[in-house]
This record gives structure tokens, C-alpha cells and sequence, in this order.
């Protein structure tokens, strides 16, 4: 909300938004698209066959038999599937058919094909989503028990997405096998405005015929998934992304909110148990990738500049690993306004009244801002206010309630600012102290809510001062 304020009082020339945010920039104060994120996906190829007497174990077998064949599987991953079928069993016939699901379908329901063929991404040993044999276990089950998979690709081949999803995840034991078995029971979205971790899943809820017990809103991707983790609700929504290299790499290995929660594990042992114990049960409807906007009226030629500037800035290895910290993605396309028509349908289909949401963002009176902090450094991405020369400030225009105040780099004179402001201050020596950080924030959050209510009548004055800035240090 406070981004889409700031588009409409040309306060910000330039920002990267969720897309349902671009929507309500557009709609309310005329923001223009420009590019789009751009992620990349990790995919690999499967042929999948039924288990059982006489049945292919193996793509030899597959010799003048049929396969389904979806039209999903494309490119240089289905090239290098239909080489290996021609060199490993000639004269197998292609089936064609439309998707992934399909395919597996054709092969344990129809039972017309011997083998199906279907992209794979990697996903948690109790997902039931990852290629068409999760899928279909989703909406079959016992598909998992009566198939095998006989082969997979060597090597993933990557893929550029412009779209992500939302998720409903379970524990593994829960017995929530499917979004029906969710009717009564307690669930948290990640945050009324998100549109992967309440307003897509809702819809998915919805559609499925699924009336919840208790819901919450958690706050964040990361809390619904450790809410589910603890057994506090039985269901949960966040957002969904297939896994890219990236993930990989860091041993991550899914690209859905909960590598938010494995990024900060010490051990494979760890973040295996976590990847076993918390389970993806269905995806919501495609959602575009964040945005960059601009304001009504911006500069083209300005613009123009800051695009070639952000393309070499890109072509540099310092470039790609900032941009991808940023937003996960691989490249920036350029977009317009129509390319969100199919989106703002979808919202409308979901009962999404784009007013009443940014109302709600707009109601959120809690802003967390630092002194001195750097905002591209994870995992704790505050926002300044001003410099550390300068700390005594923010207290002074009346719109702080509370701070939060370490024994480093701290004046003496911000505690005595504070008491003249009737600042509270909480001192970081009980996070030290304290064994539960957790009961430490909460104490934090109890005293902020306090210390606004004694606050509300006291003079805010912020004045519209803004300066230029180099985030970050060097060596």
C-alpha cells in the first residue's frame, strides 16, 4: 500500500510490485508496466509405466508400444526424450494428448498406452505435485503404488517462466490428503493482501467446495509453513515456485515458501526432516511474476536510460546474483497493461474487490523501519529512515511509538530524546538473555500496540524530505 501511495504522489518514479499491486497502481493512479520477472525452472523428463507381469521396466521395453506424449513437454526436453526413445526402442508410437496429468491418466485409467511421458521439477518425497504421477495421485490415489517411473533425464533443462502459484500444504500425518478433507479444520494464509497465500488459494478452496473451521492470517509465507510444521492448523497457504538451479545449489532444493524456512537450516538432515514432514496437496491457478512499473507520466526518455543501465547492469555477475536476491528472477521482459487483462479476469472470478484489499493494506498502522540499516541485506531487509549520525530524528517527528535499541553505535542522547518524546525504548539485552526469541518479540509487538494506544493524540510531523543514498559497504 504504502508503494502504490507513493506511485500515485510521485514520491517513487520507479517500483517492482507484486502484480496484484500493479493492478491496484494502475487502476487508482494510472501506473504504467514496463517489465516483467522472468525466473527460471529446473525441468526434467520422465517415462512413467504401470506396475505389474509384463509391463515395461525399462525404456527398451517400450519397442513399438504407445506412449502418451504431452503437449506440455516441449523444446530441447522433449527433443532429447524422443532421441532416446528412437534410439532405445524403435518403432514406439506417440500419443498425443494435452498435459502431463493427462498422460499419466490415459496410462492407469484408459489403459490404451503402455508407458506416459512428463515433466518432472524436483519436489518433497510426499508432495503431490512435481510431474503428472503426483498429479494424478492428487485426484487417483493409489496412482503413486500402481506406477513406476523407468526413466528420468540425466540433466534438467532450464526453463524460463513469467508465472508462479499459490499452494495448500498439510503435514505429511495429518491425514489431509486432499483440499476436502480440510472441511472444519483450522487454517492460516500467509496475509489478506497476497495473492498466492490467501486470495488464489481462497478461490481453490472455494472451487473445491471446502468450508474451513478457524482461519488466521500468519503474517508471512515462512509463519504458515511453520504453523502447519507445529500441527497448530491443519492447512496452510503460501506462495509457489518450481525449484530453479539456484536452489539446488544451495541445497534448498524447492523453490516454494519453504526454503524461506530450509535457507536457515544447518544441516541436509534438518531440511530433509522439514521437506518429510510438511506436504504440497494442490496448486492454485497460474499468478503473474512481479512487475516493474512506473508512475503516470514518467519520463520516456528517463526511463529508456534506466532500462539500458539495468540491462548491463544484468550482463554482470554482481548484477544477476542482486537481482535474483531481489526477486528470484533470471531476466526482466518487457510487458504492458494488456499482458495483466487475463490476471484482473481471474481476480474478478475470485470475488476479489481490489478496493477493499488495499484498504486493508492501508489499515496496517504497524511500520517496521531501522536507522542506519541496509535494506538489500537478508534475511532482516529494514528499511532506513536516515543514518546513524542522525539516529535522534525519526523520535523527534512523533511518529515513532517504540525502538528498538542495541549497545552499539548508540548515542546516549536517543535514550533522552525518547523519555522527552515519551518514546518507549526496549533494550536488545533480554534477546541476549531471553531462550525464547520468540516470547521476546512478542513482548515487542505488546508493548508497541501499548505504547501507540498512550500515543494517539500526540502531533505527527513528517516532513516530505527525501535524499539520495549508497546502500551497502565495501572492503
Amino acid at each position: 500500500a504504502a508503494v502504490i501511495q507513493a506511485l500515485g504522489a510521485g514520491q517513487a518514479d520507479v517500483a517492482w510490485i507484486p502484480a496484484f499491486a500493479y493492478v491496484l497502481a494502475n487502476a487508482r493512479f494510472g501506473a504504467e508496466a514496463r517489465l516483467q520477472v522472468v525466473r527460471s525452472v529446473d525441468r526434467f523428463s520422465i517415462l512413467v509405466t504401470r506396475v505389474g507381469p509384463g509391463e515395461p521396466d525399462r525404456p527398451e521395453d517400450l519397442a513399438g508400444r504407445r506412449v502418451a506424449f504431452p503437449a506440455d513437454l516441449a523444446g530441447p526436453l522433449r527433443a532429447d526424450l524422443v532421441q532416446l526413445l528412437d534410439e532405445r526402442a524403435p518403432g514406439w508410437i506417440e500419443v498425443a494428448v494435452a498435459s502431463d496429468v493427462e498422460a499419466v491418466f490415459r496410462l492407469v485409467e484408459n489403459r490404451d498406452v503402455e508407458a506416459a511421458a512428463s515433466r518432472q521439477v524436483y519436489s518433497a518425497p510426499r508432495d503431490l505435485v512435481g510431474d503428472g504421477r503426483k498429479e494424478m495421485e492428487y485426484r487417483r490415489p493409489g496412482t503413486l503404488r500402481e506406477t513406476r517411473i523407468v526413466h528420468t533425464s540425466e540433466q534438467p533443462k532450464p526453463e524460463l517462466s513469467n508465472v508462479y502459484y499459490g499452494c495448500v500444504m498439510a503435514r505429511s500425518d495429518s491425514g489431509v490428503n486432499r483440499l476436502e478433507d480440510l472441511n472444519g479444520q483450522s487454517f492460516a494464509f500467509s496475509d489478506e493482501t497476497s495473492t498466492s497465500g490467501h486470495i488464489f488459494a481462497r478461490a481453490l478452496l472455494n472451487r473445491s467446495g471446502v468450508t474451513l473451521g478457524h482461519t488466521f492470517f500468519a503474517g508471512g509465507h515462512p509463519n504458515v509453513v511453520q504453523a502447519v510444521r507445529d500441527g497448530k492448523v491443519a492447512g496452510g497457504a503460501t506462495f509457489y515456485s518450481p525449484p530453479s538451479a539456484a536452489n539446488r545449489k544451495d541445497g534448498t532444493l524447492v523453490g516454494d515458501a519453504r526454503f524461506l524456512v530450509l535457507k536457515n537450516m544447518a544441516t541436509a538432515e534438518e531440511r530433509a526432516k522439514l521437506l518429510d514432514e510438511v506436504r504440497i496437496i494442490a496448486l492454485t491457478d497460474p499468478i503473474p511474476n512481479d512487475v516493474c512499473c512506473v508512475r503516470r507520466g514518467f519520463s520516456k526518455s528517463v526511463w529508456e536510460r534506466f532500462e539500458r543501465s539495468m540491462e548491463r547492469f544484468l550482463e554482470t555477475p554482481d548484477g544477476r546474483s542482486a537481482y535474483y536476491d531481489l526477486v528470484a528472477g533470471v531476466a526482466a521482459e518487457k510487458c504492458t497493461d494488456a499482458d495483466f487483462d487475463e490476471f484482473r479476469t481471474a481476480l474478478t472470478e475470485a470475488g476479489v474487490s481490489a478496493s477493499r484489499l488495499l484498504e486493508a493494506a492501508e489499515e496496517k498502522n504497524v511500520g517496521v523501519m531501522g536507522v542506519c540499516t541496509d535494506p538489500l541485506l537478508p534475511p532482516y531487509r529494514f528499511f532506513p529512515v536516515t543514518t546513524y549520525v542522525s539516529q535522534e530524528i525519526p523520535l523527534m517527528t512523533g511518529a515513532v511509538d517504540l525502538i528498538v535499541a542495541g549497545s552499539q553505535f548508540v548515542n546516549p542522547s536517543l535514550a533522552e530524546v525518547a523519555r522527552d518524546w515519551k518514546v518507549t525504548v526496549v533494550p536488545t539485552d533480554g534477546l541476549t538473555q531471553n531462550a525464547d526469541p520468540d516470547a521476546f518479540a512478542q513482548k515487542i509487538v505488546e508493548q508497541a500496540v501499548q505504547a501507540f494506544e498512550m500515543r494517539q493524540n500526540i502531533t505527527r510531523d513528517i516532513p516530505m524530505v527525501k535524499e539520495s543514498a549508497v546502500m551497502g559497504y565495501s572492503a
